[in-house]
């Protein structure tokens, strides 16, 4: 009777955790397979089909429906001081330290590209950023090279993480980007009949690396970029035009979310306003038949403070990608990978009494 009675309330410790985080439990038996390509419903193949008139679109001929390159979203345009800033590939365990510091400028918003695979690991977090005003888009279901794939297999890839978001936060996305930037003009026709805005990047962090141990790579070349990048912006002369850049992080990894902070204070320092890519566009529309209106403009001079404040730029006067941090920055780098935000701790509770029950249960 005692076992039974640890089991139940185990079990509803459970429920409570998800529902202490803000998400609706994933039934694993409601989707495919984690980081598989997955198969296309086949009433989602007969809408697309059926929607364009143009049946050739799904059998790989090559037909572009005047689809190019040019029309990817690669700035921010019609303003030299705006700065679209994304993440991509999370929900992860490492995404609610960017969170935490977002909290604390409620006026900045950021675009985080999510993949249907890691939402499945933590709906939590995705409710937590959509709940913040940030704009959600998709990155497909399993992170594949999208131009390898047929057209049945992108319209799956596309749909089942539309889903997975829809179940999580009620939203269908119109802005997508695709896994390595990796597309062709096919890929693009299949996107745009989808209805897709497809979004790439002018500047790229490059903190991907981060997640390869031999890469040795330290969190300061993230900020170093980052005020390079702000440094030449400011002066007119990192991208051309009235545009303004779309930098590419990701908050996947636990070095590259502890630098993403420090990395947007680089920004911010410099008078720039962040925004989501669908409000630098002058997009209210991030999601199909919702409109979002555009987040207030981050005016203050004073920027919040962090605990890792000590990771300072080194002189804009080399190569972020080859700059070396210093002492200090390095040290304060363990000091990250080993803190735990309180916030954590509280939400691990129901976790740690859930399984204290679990195991006792199991000895009587």
């Amino acid at each position: 009777m005692r076992r039974l009675l640890l089991l139940t309330v185990a079990a509803l410790l459970q429920v409570t955790e998800a529902l202490w985080n803000g998400a609706v439990p994933v039934n694993p038996a409601n989707y495919p397979t984690k980081d598989a390509v997955p198969t296309a419903k086949p009433e989602w193949l007969t809408l697309y089909s059926e929607s364009s008139g143009n049946h050739l679109v799904l059998k790989n001929t090559g037909f572009t429906l005047g689809i190019d390159a040019t029309k990817d979203i690669v700035y921010c345009p019609n303003s030299k001081t705006v700065w679209g800033i994304t993440l991509d590939d999370g929900p992860s365990p490492y995404t609610p330290k960017v969170l935490d510091f977002l909290d604390l400028i409620p006026e900045v918003k950021i675009t985080f590209f999510v993949i249907g695979s890691r939402i499945m690991e933590h709906p939590d977090v995705l409710v937590r950023a959509f709940n913040s005003g940030h704009q959600i888009g998709c990155h497909t279901w399993s992170h594949p090279y999208l131009a390898s794939l047929t057209n049945d297999q992108i319209i799956a890839e596309m749909m089942w993480c539309d889903t997975l978001v829809y179940d999580m936060i009620g939203v269908h996305p119109r802005y997508m980007r695709p896994p390595y930037g990796n597309i062709d003009t096919r890929t693009r026709a299949v996107l745009k009949l989808m209805g897709y805005q497809i979004v790439v990047w002018s500047q790229d962090t490059k903190d991907f690396q981060s997640s390869i141990p031999s890469n040795n790579f330290n969190e300061q070349w993230i900020v170093n970029n980052m005020s390079i990048w702000a440094t030449e912006q400011k002066a007119g002369s990192l991208v051309s035009g009235n545009n303004s850049p779309i930098t590419l992080e990701h908050d996947l990894f636990n070095i590259s979310a502890d630098a993403a902070p420090y990395a947007m204070m680089q920004v911010l320092s410099r008078g720039f306003d962040v925004q989501p890519i669908g409000t630098c566009l002058g997009d209210q529309q991030w999601y199909s038949g919702v409109y979002s209106p555009a987040p207030p403009k981050y005016n203050s001079t004073t920027l919040p403070t962090w605990p890792l404040a000590v990771i300072n730029p080194s002189p804009v006067t080399t190569s972020a990608v080859t700059a070396t941090a210093t002492a200090t920055a390095a040290a304060s780098s363990v000091a990250t990978r080993t803190r735990t935000s309180s916030s954590n701790i509280i939400v691990s509770i129901p976790f740690l009494i859930s399984f204290f029950c679990l195991t006792s249960a199991y000895l009587l």
